[in-house]
């Protein structure tokens, strides 16, 4: 009994696979490639529709384009359009947003140091001197306003360029 179903397995795979290779042998019928110059316009002879019916290129459409759809190698220049200056503003106010999202964070992180560095003022931390915390104190504030200024110097920079687009 085990080999008839054995049997009936193999015989569903190779229905299967031989399916599988009439499908692809039908989709190489069905495409055609353009031997054309690239100037030429599509003729009616290469098919231009889907299963549906429906136009996949418009009438004007270059050879050179069609191979390239169609897998062709060379480079595809895609025209995008300019981005409306309502978009390029709301991009700007983003940038804006995110930018005193990483302000806020900045500031936490300085908030945390400085928090360590008034216990160590305090005397609740051992073998840290008040002069040093005091020292250390003053290091975290200018590396924080150092950091504040790269970031606002990186955001205006990036608005400017998004505007100018």
């Amino acid at each position: 009994m085990g080999h008839h179903i054995e049997n009936l397995d193999e015989m569903a795979h190779k229905d299967s696979r031989e399916e599988a290779r009439n499908r692809r042998e039908e989709k190489k019928k069905k495409s055609k490639k353009a031997r054309m110059t690239d100037d030429e316009v599509v003729d009616d002879n290469i098919d231009n529709v889907d299963e549906d019916g429906n136009q996949l290129l418009p009438e004007s459409t270059t050879v050179r384009s069609k191979m390239l759809l169609e897998g062709g190698s060379g480079v595809v220049i895609i025209p995008i359009p300019r981005v409306s200056e309502e978009t390029r503003k709301e991009i700007v106010k983003e940038l804006g947003r995110q930018a005193e999202n990483g302000r806020q964070r900045i500031r936490k992180i300085r908030r945390s140091a400085m928090d360590i560095v008034k216990k160590g003022k305090d005397g609740k931390l051992e073998g840290i001197s008040k002069d040093d915390a005091f020292r250390v104190g003053k290091e975290v504030d200018s590396v924080t306003e150092e950091v504040l200024s790269v970031l606002n110097d990186i955001v205006d920079k990036k608005q400017k360029s998004v505007m100018e687009d």
